[in-house]
């Protein structure tokens, strides 16, 4: 995953700073000035792969998007077992033992999640069984897809996403902070000693945001909007036309 951010925490001015992050959003940054410091990306694996994701599309990588999208699906769904066992009163740590058996069974996940989600919203979660057949299609067959095809799964996908998150954030507020701060907190493990760190969190879609964009079409060319302004505005600062 590539970000950027216009500034080091002991330069003045700005600076136009590119960097890849990875799974724990943790990235080791030497500025012009080569001073030294770590970037930390806050965000769940369903805020970066969506990230991941979007960023896949928007450079035509139609498979890299289509397996993205689909895999912040399954994250999202694992984050739906958590949030309605920690409002159950279970600790999520001891609850990671039970996890890690379904770890590698999509199926079983997915059947915990079903059973739950009946027990705690009072209706049968209703599966969209077209965009898993897709999705068999892309990532076991090879299958690569055009890019109209592959936007359609990913709007699907990303709106199932959304669709859940913002029911969960209506619905158990407090245990959908609480699972991801221990999430960011697991990954903040591995945050050197040694350097200042600057704190960013995920750009395209972010569990904590006031108002959470269900409709992919909207999200997707806000941010595409958004990030094309940003460059455009750190290249003029670096070029010093600004």
């Amino acid at each position: 995953m590539k970000s950027t951010l216009i500034g080091c925490p002991q330069c003045s001015g700005f600076q136009f700073i590119e960097f890849d992050y990875f799974n724990d959003g943790i990235a080791n940054i030497e500025c012009d000035n080569k001073h030294k410091f770590t970037c930390f990306v806050q965000g769940t694996n369903v805020e970066k792969l969506l990230e991941s994701g979007v960023h896949a599309l928007a450079n035509k990588n139609t498979l890299e998007a289509c397996a993205s999208i689909y895999a912040a699906y399954e994250r999202s769904i694992e984050f739906a077992i958590d949030v309605f066992s920690h409002h159950d009163g279970i600790d999520l740590e001891a609850l990671e033992a039970t996890k890690k058996s379904m770890s590698n069974q999509s199926e079983r996940q997915l059947g915990a999640f079903l059973m739950l989600y009946f027990r705690k919203i009072g209706s049968p979660y209703k599966l969209n069984r077209k965009v898993t057949e897709e999705r068999n299609k892309f990532i076991h067959k090879g299958f690569i897809p055009g890019i109209e095809r592959a936007h359609q799964f990913c709007k699907k996908v990303y709106e199932l996403i959304a669709e859940l998150i913002v029911l969960l954030k209506s619905r158990f507020p407090n245990s959908v902070d609480v699972v991801r701060n221990q999430l960011l907190q697991d990954f903040a493990k591995g945050l050197p000693g040694n350097h200042r760190v600057v704190n960013m969190s995920t750009q395209f879609f972010h569990i904590p945001a006031s108002n959470i964009e269900t409709n992919f079409e909207r999200a997707f060319k806000l941010h595409m909007d958004a990030t094309r302004s940003f460059h455009e505005t750190a290249l003029k600062i670096r070029s010093g036309t600004l």
